[in-house]
């Protein structure tokens, strides 16, 4: 290897460390770095998902109501809007013991069967409905617009495309502007993780408003809450 002069003492040092980093960099004895497998190259990237697999092992341990009352939910204005993008008031879905769950929000993604409390939700959502009750699950979200509507419902129906209807086997409503979180007082980053266990008459018999989303009561209080009222 021929290197050009060099007019200071430790010039010829410099070069030398220099030979070394270049033979360091094109592998052992100079040989090249392996070539990528072409079929590797041509994988294409996997489209992210607005969804995920499931998480059903975490154990929620809530059991005693936050706030014990047996006052009235629902009234006159209450609505929500559902995946079709129709206003539905909450008197309207009367008639038996409802488990109102709030998510914490809708900011352009729904996980109702990603999410671990409605995933725990769905797999137990027939002992519910033998017990007599009914679950709904509540999207809060600030916007107003028909647009947000749209992308609820475009979300929604593609869950249920990708993971068939046992995915959400539940109704789904949103709160636009979050007119019943702000009704109730659940305001948080937009709710508080909530659970309301109602009557048929629509008055609260069991209350939980959770401090973050890992406290949300256990699934097993909720359904015996369900069963008191039904006796089932």
């Amino acid at each position: 290897m021929v290197y050009a002069s060099y007019s200071h003492p430790g010039d010829e040092m410099r070069a030398l460390l220099c030979s070394i980093l270049l033979l360091g960099l094109v592998g052992c004895g100079g040989n090249p770095p392996p070539e990528e497998d072409p079929k590797q190259q041509e994988m294409p990237k996997k489209k992210k998902r607005k969804h995920a697999g499931s998480l059903t092992f975490h154990e929620f341990k809530g059991t005693e109501p936050t706030q014990k009352t047996d006052k009235s939910i629902v009234g006159k204005g209450v609505t929500l809007v559902n995946p079709k993008g129709e206003e539905v008031e909450l008197n309207s879905l009367l008639g038996k013991p409802l488990v109102m769950v709030f998510m914490r929000g809708f900011n352009g993604m729904i996980c109702p069967y990603c999410t671990t409390y409605t995933a725990q939700m769905a797999v137990r959502y027939e002992e519910f409905r033998q017990a007599g009750g009914e679950i709904l699950v509540i999207y809060p979200t600030r916007e107003k617009d028909a647009g947000q509507i749209e992308l609820f419902t475009e979300l929604v129906e593609e869950i249920i495309a990708d993971e068939g209807e046992q995915a959400i086997p539940f109704p789904v409503y949103l709160d636009l502007g979050t007119k019943v979180v702000d009704k109730y007082n659940l305001n948080g980053d937009l709710s508080k993780p909530t659970t309301f266990v109602l009557d048929p008459q629509g008055k609260i018999q069991y209350l939980y408003v959770g401090r973050d989303t890992d406290d949300r009561p256990s699934l097993d209080r909720v359904l015996a809450e369900v069963r008191k009222i039904t006796g089932k």
